[in-house]
């Protein structure tokens, strides 16, 4: 609605997995010249949408993220476009772009400080912490002296979490690691501080899937929040950590306290922006508490689209300085689904003789709600995606045959 008119700018999308891939349809959808970079494979390449962008003849795949963001754009012949930044390390390099390359490729970003506090997770912690909004415990631990400084009790129920995650789970297959004890806590350090990483200490909240909700949304230029989504998680895998395999979207009252925790933190960073913010509500009182912003479009913001949520549209229309419009009201109970995860969640649920539902119950969900990867103008990710996962299914068979 925001992003339609005669004079559209073209988009350029920095960015992978499903994310890029809901951020392509949306703004092809609405007519406008997409291009993408992303990494070779990636399921946005399978889109019908899908237009690489044009590489300078001495690109390096190596350099930092920001000097190759830098030398894409100024070798671009397009004298002007919207960026769009769907990753945390694309949209950190976005805030460091020179003067000129902001005003020829606008985009639609908070400031630098605000942009690494929230994708530093200790960073985050404490400002929350200064700010006295709910979120867990947490613990910055720099040393193996800094858990001897930590109280017992607080062993029992924790876990490490990376400061910065992408990498992190790249090379732990996990968000983050349970410890149960002072001596977990501290064999778990010494193995991620040999891994490079660093990382805080932070308490479990606990309770299931159904405990996690999600608010996103956008923040004008003039940090007034202008869209506004709630989802609840129905199902995740892995179970600790994990993501969201099922899900349905709630009104936003039932999140309100999380939600105007969440306008207080933003206000706060001076925040502008596509937003996408993870609560836990701890059983034990109530509490809504903060696990983690998303600065930038998320997984499942396709889903905020077909929901009639406006987030892509608005980032473009702020950047330009158009008109934002009003958010229309959302459907409530409109369910989202990842068939792929949702399987494996289903077959794990099994595996330790849970209580489940039926595997024709977790059927139609895959047929009937909304899917991140699955369009039927675009088709192709998902069919692509199908066959792969089957022809490696068979290959296993065989192979134990």
């Amino acid at each position: 609605m925001m992003a339609s008119g005669s004079e559209q700018l073209p988009v350029l999308v920095f960015g992978t997995t499903v994310t890029a891939l809901g951020a392509v349809r949306t703004f092809a959808r609405l007519g406008h010249a997409v291009w993408t970079h992303t990494e070779p494979g990636d399921v946005v390449t399978l889109s019908r949408y899908y237009r690489p962008m044009p590489l300078p003849a001495a690109f390096d795949p190596k350099a930092p993220t920001a000097a190759r963001l830098e030398s894409i754009l100024r070798a671009l012949p397009t004298p002007k476009a919207f960026l769009l930044p769907c990753s945390d390390f694309w949209t950190e390099a976005a805030t460091e772009l020179p003067d000129d390359l902001k005003a020829r490729f606008p985009a639609c970003l908070s400031p630098r400080e605000a942009i690494y506090t929230l994708t530093d997770k200790g960073r985050l912690a404490a400002t929350m912490e200064s700010l006295g909004l709910p979120h867990p415990r947490s613990f910055a631990i720099e040393r193996e002296d800094d858990l001897a400084a930590i109280d017992d009790r607080v062993f029992e129920s924790a876990f490490l979490k990376p400061k910065s995650s992408p990498l992190f789970l790249q090379v732990f297959k996990a968000k983050g690691l349970h410890v149960h004890s002072r001596a977990e806590a501290l064999a778990s350090f010494r193995e991620v501080k040999a891994a490079g990483f660093e990382v805080i200490l932070q308490e479990y909240i606990p309770g299931p899937p159904t405990g996690h909700f999600f608010i996103d949304g956008f923040m004008d230029r003039q940090h007034v929040v202008q869209a506004r989504f709630a989802r609840q998680r129905l199902r995740m895998y892995p179970p600790d950590f994990g993501n969201s395999t099922y899900m349905a979207s709630v009104p936003v009252a039932t999140v309100q306290p999380a939600m105007d925790a969440l306008e207080t933190l933003l206000r706060h960073l001076r925040y502008r922006g596509i937003f996408s913010a993870e609560y836990k509500r701890d059983p034990r009182d109530g509490t809504f508490h903060l696990i983690e912003v998303n600065a930038r479009p998320w997984w499942y913001v396709g889903y905020a689209e077909h929901c009639r949520v406006p987030v892509c549209e608005m980032a473009y229309a702020d950047a330009l300085g158009l008109p934002l419009g009003q958010q229309p009201p959302y459907p409530i109970g409109a369910r989202c689904v990842y068939p792929q995860f949702d399987a494996q969640e289903y077959r794990w649920r099994r595996s330790q003789g849970l209580q489940h539902a039926s595997l024709l119950t977790y059927a139609g969900a895959w047929l009937t709600a909304h899917k991140p990867v699955f369009a039927w103008d675009d088709p192709w990710p998902a069919v692509s995606g199908a066959l792969t996962q089957l022809g490696q299914s068979l290959r296993k068979r065989l192979g134990r045959a």
